[in-house]
C-alpha cells in the first residue's frame, strides 16, 4: 500500500494534530479531576486564568478575550486569549520570541492573537512568567503613534474559520476511491478535490472529497500558509488531489 494512500485515508478519520501521548493521557486526566480533590484543583486552574486575564489586560497594547463572542455560549476560564495588534506584530512571530525568549510555549498562535491554556500542571510561577514576558515585549514594542488600528477579532484570514462551503460534486467516498492527480491551486478551481484539505488555524476543513475546489478555498490556503500556518492535506509542493478527469 502505498504511504500516500495510507495518510490520506488516516485524514478522514483522525485529528488534524493526532498525539500518541495525549490520546492516553486522556483517562489519566479523567481520573486527575474525579471527585472533591480534582473540583479543588480546577478551580485553582480558574483562579490562574482570570488572574492571568487581568494582568495581561493591562499591559499596554495587549488586549485579553474577556466577552463572550457572538454565537458562543462562554468562554472557558482555562483559555488566555490575547489580541496583538497593538504591538505591531502578528501572532506568529510573537509566538516565536516567547519560546526563544521566555521559553513560554503557546497552545495555538494565529495572526492577530494567541491562546494559552492552562492546566492543573500550571502554578502561579508560569503566570508570573507570561505576564513578565508581554510586559517586557510591551515595553518593547507598544507604540501608540505607531500601532496598527485594532482587527475586530475573527477578521484576519486566519482567524475567520473556513469560507463557506463549497458545491458537493460526487460522494466522499466516490472522490476518495477515484483515480487521482495532483494539480496547482490556481489549476485545481472548478476540479473535484480527492482529499480532506485543512489548514491550522483554525483547524477546519476547507475541502472533503467530493467538493469542488473554489477560488476561496485556494485563496484561504494561501492565506494561512503566507501568514506562517500549516496545512494538511496537501502535497509537500502545496499543490492539491483532485479526481481525474
Amino acid at each position: 500500500v502505498a504511504a500516500g494512500d495510507v495518510a490520506r485515508a488516516l485524514r478522514l478519520v483522525q485529528s488534524t494534530s493526532p498525539s500518541a501521548l495525549l490520546l492516553g493521557s486522556l483517562d489519566a486526566a479523567r481520573a486527575a479531576v474525579a471527585g472533591e480533590e480534582g473540583a479543588r484543583r480546577l478551580e485553582a486552574v480558574v483562579r490562574l486564568g482570570e488572574r492571568a486575564n487581568a494582568e495581561l489586560g493591562a499591559i499596554p497594547g495587549v488586549e485579553v478575550l474577556s466577552e463572550v463572542p457572538r454565537g458562543m455560549a462562554a468562554l472557558d476560564p482555562t483559555r488566555v486569549t490575547v489580541f496583538v495588534a497593538g504591538l505591531g506584530v502578528d501572532g506568529f512571530e510573537l509566538d516565536e520570541r516567547l519560546i526563544e525568549e521566555f521559553g513560554v510555549y503557546a497552545e495555538l498562535p494565529t495572526a492577530s492573537h494567541i491562546t494559552f491554556i492552562l492546566t492543573m500542571g500550571n502554578t502561579a510561577a508560569d503566570v508570573d512568567l507570561l505576564v513578565s514576558a508581554f510586559r517586557q515585549l510591551s515595553a518593547e514594542l507598544f507604540s501608540p503613534s505607531s500601532a496598527p488600528a485594532e482587527e475586530a477579532p475573527g477578521s484576519s484570514a486566519t482567524d475567520a474559520g473556513a469560507p463557506s462551503r463549497p458545491p458537493q460534486v460526487m460522494t466522499p467516498r466516490a472522490a476518495f476511491f477515484s483515480a487521482v492527480e495532483a494539480v496547482a491551486g490556481a489549476a485545481a478551481v472548478g476540479r473535484v478535490s480527492a482529499a480532506a484539505v485543512c489548514p491550522y488555524p483554525p483547524g477546519i476543513p476547507v475541502l472533503m472529497p467530493g467538493e469542488e475546489v473554489t477560488e476561496a478555498c485556494v485563496e484561504e490556503i494561501r492565506a494561512v500558509l503566507a501568514a506562517g500556518g500549516e496545512v494538511t492535506g496537501c502535497e509537500a509542493d502545496g499543490s492539491l488531489l483532485v479526481v481525474k478527469q
